[in-house]
């Protein structure tokens, strides 16, 4: 905030001071130049004020252009009075032209501060897809996403949380708004809350962890900024997410191969018995997993409780022989 405001001033000060500079430079051909010509160097002025400043700098350069025009440079000299009609004519035109052309340069400068500062939010979600198909775990996807967070927002500090939702601290929504226990907070014009705020991710639906944000005093990212955030957080949840889903497939293959022991083995003891306890612990093992056959494994095997009766049918038929 205090480099904004800074600049604010320095560019308002531009706006008093190089009018009167280029005034100043022009006087020793007040006599032989005629006024129009004048102008039209005070606009160029004005024009390269307004480009390198802001609005309201543009403007003030306009307004002091024609009043140091009319001290200057209309009769009689060093007085703001004009006796010629034409000197009027000519004072009204450059103060028109000069707000106008001030206000134009100053659209153009912001389109062009928009267009580079959208390239390089592009540029940041391109980098971070990127790491979520290359990265040999999510957890260098979610430091990076960290690093680009807090540069992005202007934060302190920003951590990553793991597990289970505690505490209601402001969050940012999918919008890039920020929404408190008291409801939504004025971003745009008080800046981001000092407390800590949670950014969530999610994959599938499924809710993966946050993001811990603390910002520094007076941050006050705009609304694009905010919205890269999100996307962001939802890249890191994806690469969460495809990490939940091959650990949940490896699960998946260790569980069919244990329901097909349970299937085609029978626990024997060392003389070659049925062995009736280590059947039930087999039988308990598999139970407490909660085994179910999963066609998207790829391995044909019986369902579990089917598993178990056959293997009581083997035991049975055994014992009565």
């Amino acid at each position: 905030m205090t480099r904004y405001l800074t600049r604010d001033w320095w560019a308002i000060a531009t706006a008093v001071v190089v009018p009167l500079a280029v005034a100043a430079i022009l006087i020793p051909w007040r006599g032989s130049w005629p006024n129009t010509n004048v102008a039209l160097l005070l606009v160029v002025a004005v024009v390269a004020v307004a480009a390198l400043g802001n609005r309201v700098a543009g403007a003030l350069a306009a307004v002091s252009a024609a009043a140091w025009f009319d001290f200057f440079f209309t009769q009689p000299y060093e007085r703001f009075t004009i006796r010629h009609s034409s000197d009027v004519t000519t004072f009204a035109l450059l103060l028109a032209v000069g707000i106008a052309v001030s206000q134009l340069a100053a659209h153009a400068r912001h389109l062009k501060a928009v267009t580079v500062a959208d390239a390089g939010y592009l540029a940041r979600i391109v980098d971070s897809a990127a790491l979520t198909q290359s990265a040999g775990s999510p957890d260098a996807v979610v430091q990076h996403v960290r690093k680009q967070l807090t540069d992005l927002l202007d934060l302190a500090d920003c951590r990553f949380e793991y597990g289970t939702l505690i505490g209601q601290p402001p969050r940012l929504e999918p919008d890039g708004s920020i929404l408190t226990r008291h409801g939504h907070w004025p971003v745009d014009v008080v800046g981001l809350p000092t407390e800590e705020i949670e950014l969530r991710t999610f994959s599938n639906g499924q809710y993966c962890g946050r993001f811990m944000m603390r910002p520094n005093p007076g941050s006050s990212p705009s609304q694009r900024a905010r919205l890269v955030a999100v996307t962001l957080a939802d890249l890191a949840g994806h690469a969460l997410g495809a990490t939940a889903g091959v650990l949940a497939a490896l699960l998946g293959v260790v569980a069919a191969a244990l329901v097909v022991a349970v299937t085609l083995a029978e626990p024997l003891d060392p003389a070659g018995r049925v062995d009736h306890a280590g059947l039930a612990g087999v039988e308990r093992v598999a139970r407490g997993r909660d085994l179910h056959v999963d066609e998207g494994i790829g391995v044909a095997v019986f369902p579990f409780d089917r598993a178990v009766a056959r293997q009581r049918g083997l035991r049975e038929d055994r014992e009565v022989r």
